[in-house]
């Protein structure tokens, strides 16, 4: 009679199985693919996606991410962040391309992905054309050549960068380059056709009247103001409603001072092409102004909207405002000076726009104050949300009042940070249990081994290994499972022990001090909200360290009866 006494253990619930592969699949496209872009097409890479997916039945597809026109020397393209957002959140743990040169062509950044930050992420990464799989043990020989691909593509699009940088400046010199669409100055449109720009009916109007208001001494706020009274379209709105941007905060954009100022300075309405107003270094680094004797200016390159006349007589204006600014009384500094303390933190409460500073020159008898109103309120000359003018002091006052009332519950916090300490040294601390779980994980991946052996030998017959080996099989996807949702309740302990004793060590600084400073600003404080009644409220980069600590209590207090 066959032996059953090793396999006789209790069935235990089978409602969790383990999850499939869910590919995210990635697809990327942009100009420094040069020739190939045919075969690099997204249509094409799509293809070959859907036809490895074809082959591969132990795949369920999440979803398809797409950057068209995106460059790969660097992660900030849209498709790639919403796939990365999506692989954190756990909806897919697979990333499928047609070749590694379309995840990315910058070596660095892409070697730490690669290499780093999804196997941490336990993400599987499947190159198709490379022959990769990082989960394929035989694809070792492909993962020694990877690094070589990552350097040949970095390589690539410094070249194809260099090519076409080349080719920009030989346009440049003879006068043929035309910039995109986005890049046209307001007032023109591009002529490809006649390698120039021509002038643009609906817009060259509103340039035009710009430099007459200007020459007649408006001011640039006045000149804004009236445009945006007059529901006139500004650059940024044009473009928009053009299809030239996607930009939401191009939608309804208003004239600025800033547009106005910039737009009677440039010379390019008297006729004249301008280039080499901005340089970049390197590629992908920050452009950088250029001094104006290295400009090269191309005169009569298309047809003028204003006349020579006017636009020196509107330069003659700005040199005079200059002038008379710098013949103010420069004004004393603001004492105390809060405003480095608060930049980046103050927002509106209601559009949520940022709230930047501001100064208010003082009489003779009254000190320089400084004050904080919403910028959208200031730049939409007053159109646009409310006046929520609110003095530093009062700010600051505020943030004194709101960090005493947290070093009072910083003694609770150290409370139930300590005894979460104490706990987790406890036997049945979260870390011991998830320790217990891998244990018999373990012993039943040994158990599931010597099955096969006892079939082999006769020990038991067919049915009764069928039987067992379903058994097995159910008992370790539950504990699988068990131990997944163990190691997620040890993260979380983790990351609450470590936000609460970030918290007590700036409210330790700010109570050794104690006056507040900018680190401790950037530590504690996430956002200041102001409203327009004046009211303030401070929202806590950790949240609330107190109440994340007791959850987590209250969780490992709980934990131990749901393993066995």
């Amino acid at each position: 009679m066959a032996r059953k006494s090793r396999y006789t253990s209790p069935l235990r619930d089978t409602s969790d199985v383990r999850p499939q592969c869910i590919a995210a699949i990635y697809l990327r496209l942009s100009v420094e693919d040069g020739d190939s872009l045919e075969s690099n097409s997204i249509g094409n890479q799509r293809k070959i996606c859907l036809a490895f997916l074809e082959k591969h039945s132990d795949f369920e597809i999440g979803a398809f991410y797409v950057d068209d026109g995106c460059t790969g020397m660097n992660y900030k393209r849209p498709g790639f962040q919403s796939m990365f957002a999506d692989l954190r959140a756990k909806k897919a743990n697979c990333i499928i391309v047609k070749d590694i040169s379309r995840l990315g062509r910058h070596y660095i950044m892409t070697s730490e992905y690669v290499e780093k930050v999804f196997p941490e992420m336990g993400v599987r990464l499947i190159c198709i054309n490379d022959d990769y799989d990082s989960e394929d043990a035989h694809s070792d020989r492909d993962g020694l050549l990877m690094p070589f691909k990552l350097v040949m593509n970095d390589t690539y699009v410094k070249d194809t960068a260099r090519r076409i940088q080349s080719s920009i400046h030989a346009k440049m010199d003879s006068g043929e380059y035309l910039p995109s669409s986005g890049s046209v100055p307001f007032g023109y449109q591009r002529a490809p056709e006649k390698g120039t720009f021509e002038i643009d009916s609906e817009t060259a109007p509103v340039v035009r009247r710009i430099f007459e208001m200007r020459a007649e001494g408006m001011m640039f706020n006045a000149i804004a103001k009236t445009l945006n009274q007059e529901g006139i379209p500004s650059p940024g709105k044009i473009r928009y409603d053009r299809g030239i941007t996607r930009a939401e905060k191009f939608k309804n954009a208003l004239w600025l001072r800033g547009t106005i100022r910039k737009l009677t300075g440039d010379a390019v309405y008297t006729g004249s092409r301008i280039h080499g107003r901005v340089t970049r270094e390197r590629l992908g680094g920050d452009k950088k102004a250029r001094p104006k004797e290295l400009w090269q200016i191309i005169p009569d390159a298309h047809l003028p909207i204003v006349t020579q006349e006017l636009f020196d007589q509107v330069q003659e204006v700005n040199r005079a405002e200059l002038e008379r600014r710098a013949a103010y009384d420069k004004r004393d500094n603001p004492d105390p000076d809060y405003r480095d303390i608060f930049r980046g933190k103050v927002f509106c409460g209601e559009c949520g726009a940022k709230m930047t500073a501001g100064i208010l020159a003082g009489r003779k008898t009254t000190p320089v104050s400084v004050y904080f109103n919403c910028n959208q309120y200031r730049y939409s000359n007053h159109r646009r949300c409310s006046n929520h003018y609110i003095r530093q002091e009062t700010l600051m006052d505020t943030l004194k009042h709101f960090l005493d009332k947290q070093m009072e519950i910083a003694v609770d916090v150290e409370r139930l940070a300590t005894e979460m300490r104490r706990m987790e040294s406890t036997p049945d601390s979260a870390r011991n249990r998830l320790a217990s779980l891998r244990h018999r994980r373990m012993n039943l991946e040994a158990k599931q081994e010597r099955l096969l052996e006892d079939v082999t030998t006769g020990i038991l017959d067919r049915e009764e290994y069928i039987r067992i080996k379903a058994r097995y099989r159910s008992e370790h996807s539950l504990l699988e499972q068990q131990e997944q949702n163990i190691s997620r309740e040890c993260e979380r302990i983790k990351a609450a022990l470590g936000t609460a004793e970030t918290w007590l060590a700036a409210i330790r600084r700010y109570r050794e001090i104690p006056r507040i400073d900018r680190e401790i600003v950037d530590v504690l404080v996430d956002r200041i909200l102001v409203f327009e009644d004046r009211s303030i409220r401070i929202s806590m980069t950790y949240g609330n360290p107190y109440a994340l600590l007791e959850t987590c209590l209250d969780g490992d207090a709980g934990g131990a009866s749901h393993v066995g």
